[in-house]
């Protein structure tokens, strides 16, 4: 097995789980995974619920358990935040793996779409959500 025939693989197995996330209510993704020039593919799927439109991905759960030792407010995840550079923002998670950029949004553009995914610094979203770097409010 070559690395693309494992990514044509992880494809299609993501393809064939889509049709669950109309009659469970969740969205299916592919987390990556590895295989072996030997014949094994091992995937990592994530089956996220929605809850309220948003998809609830383990950055999502991440952001609902830890974003009040950050002071922001319970149901900041989905919430709408203004950027220092009076850009907007909608709040989509917390990564594990970035210290200086523990947030994740994603910049509203002209007409209301989203951009793709950016890593934000927990300074910009508290005072976005007006609370200071102690957790008291502005």
């Amino acid at each position: 097995m070559d690395k693309r025939m494992a990514r044509r693989i992880a494809e299609r197995a993501t393809e064939l789980l889509k049709p669950l996330e109309q009659e469970l209510g969740v969205v299916v993704s592919s987390k990556g995974g590895s295989y072996s020039r030997e014949g094994s593919l091992v995937i990592k799927m994530e089956f996220a619920e929605v809850r309220d439109g948003v998809t609830m991905t383990s950055e999502a759960t991440r952001l609902v358990e830890l974003g009040s030792s950050y002071g922001l407010p319970e149901d900041c995840l989905g919430k709408k935040f203004t950027d220092g550079r009076g850009g907007e923002w909608v709040l989509t998670g917390m990564t594990q793996r970035s210290a200086k950029y523990p947030f994740l949004g994603r910049k509203v553009m002209a007409g209301g779409a989203l951009s793709t995914v950016y890593r934000l610094t927990s300074q910009s979203v508290q005072t976005g959500f007006g609370i200071r770097k102690d957790g008291s409010p502005l």
